[in-house]
């Protein structure tokens, strides 16, 4: 036998189909690390069935199917086929093909020759070829060093394989089994003899127990026959009257049968019309439900679109009133002005002082004029003179000190109300400052709010929206929960408060049950049952009056450590049965540790989930793992909806608080902006009369202070010359207390213009602030005003869409008319009272019937019990015939149960027992002749065996001796002397160790190839190993060894066997005869090329 080709597509590297053709003499395979050589072997022994997917480096079949490159995609299913020729089987032809499939489901197949056989099969047809299982044909990387260190048992097989004896061995042992299976059969068929013949003894006795039986049942007949015929003629008389009662009451049944057969077809009818109108109208709540919740969603939404334009005209008018053009005014520098105010009202202050001095020297100069004028004149009357000014002056200064004195009274209220004012101002400015910031403040914070409203206000409809079409629930439980059936109270998911730390634990705990739908009663249920039927899928339900809660309490459990507490009481439900009836015999654990600490310690456990979702069932089985759609579950989604509208109430809570607060501060702050112009006059006007109040102190100061030194500085008398020598020239004060005066004004006249300066100042830096405040103000405004126009666009699509949903949703509901149920339920009650009451009355008259048909039929039957005779010749009287039959009547009794088939039965099994005992003969002299068979065939097989043990023997020696050493095959014996095993024996050269364990790499391969070589000399004249495939079986060989291994390739070869070998050795393809090499593409695919050994010596030539 021989590999014609091999075709393989699918298979692990090889994405695309490639055929491999193989000669007869020495094949290599070649290429690089990882191009695929090795699958080339694999794909051999899987078609082959002589490897399972663990054994070909995957862990099922599927991951043998091409799984896909970066310019391949995955593919769907690995095929290899397999040509063989000169197969010397007799029930198979010369030539064979063996293909095998694998699909990425797991299917798989194979065929023989073209048609599809069991795995068997194809293991049946190779064996003895060296392919088929124990053979040694193809033998894997590191496997050949593995032959050296096999059992016994496994080299005998090896032995077998080659010798050609495999399929007698098999054969042999299968008909053993056969063999015992039969034994096993004739033990039983034997009981069963043993028991048909006591079954035969016992129907011997029954027989005769009949046959008397016949005898007594005979006579009791006659005298039955007799007595009948007495009582016949009474029983025709009672049953004549009986016939008649029957008649008239059948024909009254009937009678009411019909009216109530009429009843029912009518209250049937009424029936289906008030299903079809529930139907119809549930139908019609639904379409109004939707439409009322469609007009509600449009009201929202122009409520809302409402609100946003309202938001934003009131923005356009806030920014429209804002002053946002800057004033005509330079900025003023307040300061400046403040000090320029200040140097004028010094300046003034200075000049008031020296004008009044001025004017005091003056009046000094004029009254020293005036005296010295009079001097010469009244030199008598000075004296008087000067008394009287004196007089005078002391009356003036007491004039100006009471002035004074009232004029400081006045001024000290003056100064108290300008600087009450000063603070009022300050504390009013104070106030508008914080209120405007304020008010700032609370603008950005409502923004603030709005802004993160929305998107969580859209991220709730989109949760409700969802979590409302339930998208993530198959279809049976989204179908019902959709159908919107009276009597649907929701989904178990929909009842359950499940706490956010125990979601991955109920999840786990419930999986799909979570999308059982909660109904109120068995009836509801079975109408959603049958809208499914209509509309397509299946689901679980749980009708408040049929579940029970399982509940309990296990009071040393819940102590344990570990233990959190039942899930019924952690999880609660609305309404409660549900939790219970589902979560009840739960219960909740930290970890799986605990769960199965506490599943060995107690027996009787209840089923127990851990934080995590590992679920420890009652029973001991244990689920874990990834959850589906873990973080993405429906409970999550209810949990954060839940969230979301708690957050939505906390936001608009907020803003709401926010908004009160800005109105207020705005009405704040415009109370103190309305305010502050009046009180900046008030504190103006109070500036100016304080400053008049001022001056005027400051003159009656300075005239008291003049008046007190014109009385005080009262000049002695001199002599005429030397007073007027004292006296100063009264002109020139005059002109200097008129210059002063002058400049007084043009000081006073200064310091009003800083004054009024002062004030433009600070009403321009005023108008600067609102300009700041207001273009600030704008800013904002625009940017809420840009953030309004796309919250209207948002709004005002989904208004659209509402109002065509709002639209189609009223078509809906005007195409549903609401039907008229009370004249039906009425009409069904009249029905259903008639219904009872023909009821009751077709039973009272089937009731006297049936009395009178039993009584008629109880007639009938004991007419019927005497023998239809009409005269009975019997001696006596029939008080004689009636204790003859009691004593017949006794003594049947005293015979007990008869079989009556027992003659014909004892008959039957007695023919039954003797066919068995002839069959039980044959069957156990062919189980002796097929034993016997075995025997001889045992013998030829171990014959045989021993002759191709002598020749692989002699063989393995010299092989031995040539490629590693000295060598021997020892034989394993039983008892008997058979055959049983091999054990290599080795002593390498310039060696002492016969261990094999103690060998090296290479030397194990040279002892396993020596091996494997001898298997050759198996058969008698050879030809026991046909083809070896090799899979890098050189790869721990050095230079020497490999040179050895390849003579002994091309010395075989010639001998007729095939070889493939899958290597990296040059001096091993030097003498292949036909190479092909595996690379990898660029798409990470294994291709194919070939070239013979006359091509490439052609090419080289």
């Amino acid at each position: 036998m021989r590999i014609d080709a091999l075709t393989v597509f699918g298979f692990k590297s090889f994405g695309e189909r490639v055929r491999l053709e193989f000669l007869g003499g020495i094949n290599a395979v070649i290429g690089p690390n990882g191009s695929g050589k090795s699958n080339v072997v694999e794909a051999i022994r899987w078609v082959t069935h002589t490897a399972r997917a663990r054994e070909l480096r995957a862990q099922n079949s599927a991951e043998l199917i091409f799984h896909g490159s970066s310019g391949r995609s995955p593919l769907g299913m690995a095929e290899v086929e397999l040509e063989l020729s000169g197969v010397q089987a007799p029930e198979l032809p010369a030539r064979l093909n063996i293909a095998r499939r694998v699909y990425r489901d797991g299917d798989s197949e194979q065929e023989l020759l073209g048609r599809p056989v069991r795995a068997r099969d194809v293991q049946a047809a190779l064996r003895g070829s060296g392919l088929g299982v124990g053979g040694l044909a193809v033998i894997g990387q590191g496997e050949v060093s593995s032959v050296v260190s096999a059992d016994t048992r496994t080299l005998a097989g090896y032995l077998e394989e080659a010798a050609g004896l495999s399929k007698l061995t098999h054969r042999r042992t299968q008909t053993l089994e056969r063999l015992d299976e039969a034994h096993r059969h004739l033990e039983s068929v034997r009981l069963i003899e043993s028991e048909l013949a006591a079954r035969v003894v016992a129907l011997e006795v029954e027989a005769a127990q009949a046959r008397r039986h016949a005898e007594l049942s005979a006579r009791r007949a006659l005298l039955e026959s007799a007595l009948a015929a007495h009582r016949q003629q009474g029983l025709k008389d009672e049953i004549a009257r009986l016939t008649e009662q029957e008649t008239r009451l059948s024909q009254a049944s009937v009678a009411c049968a019909a009216e109530l057969q009429r009843t029912q077809a009518e209250l049937e009818t009424v029936r289906a019309a008030l299903v079809a109108a529930g139907v119809q109208d549930a139908e019609y709540r639904r379409a109004a439900g939707l439409a009322e919740a469609a007009r509600a969603r449009l009201e929202a939404a122009e409520s809302l679109c409402a609100r946003l334009r309202a938001d934003r005209a009131r923005l356009e008018e806030e920014l429209a009133s804002l002053q946002v053009e800057p004033p005509r005014a330079e900025r003023p520098d307040l300061a400046a002005q403040s000090a320029a105010l200040r140097e004028a009202r010094a300046r003034c202050a200075d000049l008031e002082a020296r004008a009044t001095r001025s004017e005091r020297a003056l009046r000094e100069a004029e009254a020293a004029r005036a005296a010295a004028a009079q001097r010469q004149a009244a030199q008598d009357a000075r004296a008087a003179a000067r008394l009287a000014e004196q007089t005078r002056l002391q009356a003036l200064i007491g004039e100006a000190r009471q002035a004074l004195e009232a004029l400081e009274g006045r001024l000290a209220p003056l100064r108290e109300g300008t600087a009450t004012l000063e603070a009022e101002l300050a504390s009013k400015l104070q106030g508008f400052e914080t209120a405007r910031g304020e008010a700032a403040r609370l603008r950005a914070e409502a923004a603030r709010l709005e802004a993160a409203h929305a998107p969580l206000e859209r991220e709730r409809a989109r949760l409700e929206a969802a979590l409302n079409a339930y998208a993530r629930y198959g279809e049976g439980p989204r179908n019902a929960l959709r159908s919107g059936l009276p009597g649907i109270i929701g989904s178990v998911a929909d009842t359950l408060s499940v706490p956010a730390e125990h979601e991955v634990a109920v999840t786990a705990a419930l999986g799909r049950r979570l999308e059982q739908v909660v109904v109120e009663d068995a009836e509801t249920a079975r109408a959603v049952i049958a809208h499914l039927k209509r509309t397509g899928g299946r689901a679980t339900f749980l009708p408040l009056d049929l579940i029970r809660p399982r509940i309990r309490r296990d009071a040393a459990l819940q102590r344990e450590h570990g233990v959190i507490g039942y899930a019924s009481d952690l999880v609660p439900s609305d309404p409660a049965i549900i939790s219970q009836h589902l979560l009840g015999d739960t219960l909740l654990v930290e970890s799986d540790d605990v769960a199965v600490r506490l599943a060995r310690r107690y027996a009787a456990r209840p089923r127990m989930v851990s934080r995590a979702g590992e679920v420890l069932e009652a029973s001991g089985a244990l689920t874990g793992g990834r959850l589906r759609d873990a973080g993405v579950s429906v409970l999550a989604e209810q949990r954060r909806l839940q969230e979301l509208e708690d957050e939505l109430g906390r936001l608009e809570a907020a803003l709401a608080r926010a908004r009160s607060d800005l109105e207020a501060a705005a009405a704040r702050a415009r109370d103190l902006e309305a305010a502050l112009p009046d009180l900046r006059a008030c504190h103006a006007r109070a500036e100016a009369d304080l400053r008049a109040a001022e001056r005027e102190a400051a003159a009656l100061q300075s005239r008291l202070e003049t008046l007190t030194a014109q009385l005080a500085g009262s000049p002695p008398e001199q002599p005429a010359d030397a007073r007027a020598e004292a006296v100063t020239d009264p002109a020139r004060l005059e002109a200097e207390l008129t210059e002063l005066r002058r400049q007084l004004e043009a000081a006073r006249a200064a310091e009003r213009d800083q004054q009024e300066a002062a004030a433009s100042a600070r009403a321009a830096q005023l108008l600067w602030e609102r300009y700041d405040e207001a273009r600030a103000r704008a800013d904002r405004v625009r940017s809420r005003l840009a953030a309004l126009e796309a919250d209207l666009a948002r709004q005002s699509a989904d208004l659209e869409a509402a109002r065509a949903e709002r639209d189609a949703r009223e078509a809906d509901l005007a195409a549903h008319a609401r039907p008229e149920v009370a004249p039906l339920e009425a009409r069904r009650g009249e029905l259903e009272t008639r219904y009872a009451d023909l009821t009751a009355q077709l039973g009272t008259l089937r009731a006297d019937l049936d009395h009178a048909r039993l009584s008629r039929a109880r007639r009938e039957a004991a007419l019927e019990a005497l023998p239809e005779v009409e005269a009975v010749a019997l001696e006596g009287e029939p008080r004689a015939w009636q204790a003859e039959l009691a004593r017949t009547e006794r003594d049947l009794h005293a015979l007990g149960p008869i079989n009556n088939r027992a003659e014909a039965d004892f008959l039957i099994e007695s023919e039954r027992l003797a066919a068995l005992r002839r069959d039980l003969s044959d069957a156990q002299r062919s189980a002796d002749e097929l034993l016997e068979a075995v025997g001889g065939l045992e013998r030829l097989v171990s014959e045989q065996l021993e002759a191709a043990y002598g020749r692989v023997r002699r063989a393995f020696h010299a092989h031995a001796a040539e490629l590693c050493g000295n060598g021997d095959l020892e034989a394993v014996r039983s008892e008997d002397g058979r055959l049983v095993g091999l054990r290599l024996a080795v002593q390498p050269r310039e060696k002492r160790t016969r261990s094999l364990h103690l060998l090296s790499a290479g030397e194990r391969t040279m002892v396993g190839l020596a091996f494997l070589f001898s298997l050759a000399e198996a058969p008698e004249g050879g030809g026991g190993l046909p083809l070896a495939i090799l899979d890098e079986v050189d790869a721990p060989l050095d230079e020497a060894n490999i040179r050895r291994f390849a003579g002994f390739l091309k010395l075989l070869a010639g001998r007729g066997t095939q070889f493939i070998l899958v290597t990296h050795q040059k001096a091993t393809m030097e003498i292949a005869d036909a190479l092909w090499g595996v690379t990898t593409d660029a798409r990470g695919v294994s291709r194919t090329f070939s070239i013979r050994a006359e091509e490439a010596a052609g090419l080289v030539g």
